[in-house]
Parts: structure tokens; sequence; C-alpha cells
């Protein structure tokens, strides 16, 4: 109930000031487990914000990951290794789904 409550006032925050990078990470981070492509789009929201912080461009490459959305992933991840070359979590991740077996180009 507690996460429920916390999302809906990081919705309501984000909303009203959509300056609010950390807000709409956190409601990504929250909404994620059941609503993944609302996640995304929050996710998305922060990075667009926030440009500067690579882990708000690395979370939606790694939720659309999930959603096997892969191309969409690699593209994120591609440029973010450019921007931010010592951000090994995009690194890691960009090299995990290059290796796997159901990735084409």
């Amino acid at each position: 109930m507690a996460m429920l409550v916390m999302g809906i006032c990081n919705h309501v925050i984000v909303m009203s000031d959509p300056q609010m990078a950390p807000a709409a990470y956190n409601l990504c981070v929250i909404l994620a487990k059941d609503r993944i492509d609302e996640a995304i789009i929050f996710c998305r929201k922060a990075s667009k914000i926030r440009p500067d912080n690579p882990k708000y461009a690395y979370t939606p490459a790694f939720y659309l990951y999930h959603k096997d959305r892969k191309d969409e992933a690699v593209q994120i991840l591609g440029a973010l290794t450019q921007k931010h070359p010592a951000y090994r979590d995009a690194q890691m991740l960009l090299k995990e789904i290059k290796d796997s077996v159901v990735f084409r180009k």
C-alpha cells in the first residue's frame, strides 16, 4: 500500500513540475513491476530532463531489453556509452544484448 501511495505522489509531482527528474525516475522504477510500458515513459522523461545523468538514460534501456525491445535498448545504450564511456552498467548490458543468441541487427 505504501508503494502505491508513493507512486501516486510521484505521479502528481511529475505532472505538476516536469523538471522533477528524480520523481520521474522513481515512478518509473515503481511502475516497472506491473506497468512496464508506462514505466518506460517515465524513465524516458527523467532521461530527457537530465541527459547528464547516465542512470536516467540506462534505465529505459534496461526495461526495453526486458520487454524484448532489444533494438531500441541497443540504440540508447550505444549513445549512452559514447557520451559516458565510464558508465559500466551500460557497457555490460550492451555486451549482454549483443552476445545474446536471439539478438538480430
